[in-house]
């Protein structure tokens, strides 16, 4: 065998499970897809670089995708129902790490949605749709947007703040270094005793 120099693709057709792991997927699939699961879910794959994270990603597509491609239907009486016509939608983060990733991440789902639509004779519904999809789009982007301003002047902010403790803190440890401050820390505790104010003041007054 001869390693071959060539970047790791798990999504090439020639690509096979080296890992066993088609069945975790297949669980996986089954999961996200019932109808008896409510959403919203978040999945994380989390591994250590080439043990197969991304190859186990394209498993549960492909078996979704099967899952779509089957055209005999469960019995109605069976436990588990599945989701039809499901629409799968790859994003890659990497691809906007220099944009607004929140805003290209909804602009490029409802985007994959309308040409799901449009590639699926749906044109109708699909122009139908893009509408309102367009407005939810657009409103939707607006609001990423202004979250993500928000963040950045909540960040620019925290940062000044940190900024104006550190200043804080090194003037504190100078002020508390130099003798002058405890002399006038002494001196106004002193006069601020009535008593002893008196006597500095008759003191004072027989100095001249």
């Amino acid at each position: 065998m001869v390693a071959l120099l060539r970047p790791d693709n798990p999504w090439a057709s020639d690509a096979r499970d080296a890992t066993g792991s088609d069945a975790e997927a297949r669980a996986f699939a089954d999961m996200v897809t019932a109808r008896q699961f409510k959403p919203p879910l978040a999945v994380g794959v989390f591994g250590a670089w080439g043990s197969g994270k991304s190859f186990f990603l394209r498993q549960i597509h492909d078996a979704i995708t099967r899952r779509n491609d089957n055209t005999q239907p469960l019995a109605t009486d069976s436990p588990v129902q599945f989701c039809e016509h499901v629409v799968q939608i790859r994003f890659n983060a990497w691809h906007y790490a220099e944009t607004n990733l929140w805003a290209s991440l909804v602009d490029h789902i409802l985007t994959s949605l309308y040409d799901w639509m449009s590639a699926n004779g749906e044109a109708t519904k699909a122009e139908t749709l893009l509408g309102s999809l367009t407005t939810a789009r657009h409103l939707t982007v607006e609001a990423a947007a202004a979250l993500v301003a928000a963040r950045e002047i909540r960040e620019q902010k925290r940062a000044a703040l940190q900024q104006a403790e550190a200043t804080l803190a090194t003037a504190r440890t100078k002020a508390e270094a130099n003798p002058r401050t405890h002399l006038l820390a002494a001196f106004d505790t002193l006069i601020a005793d009535r008593k002893a104010k008196n006597a500095l003041e008759k003191t004072a007054t027989g100095l001249g």
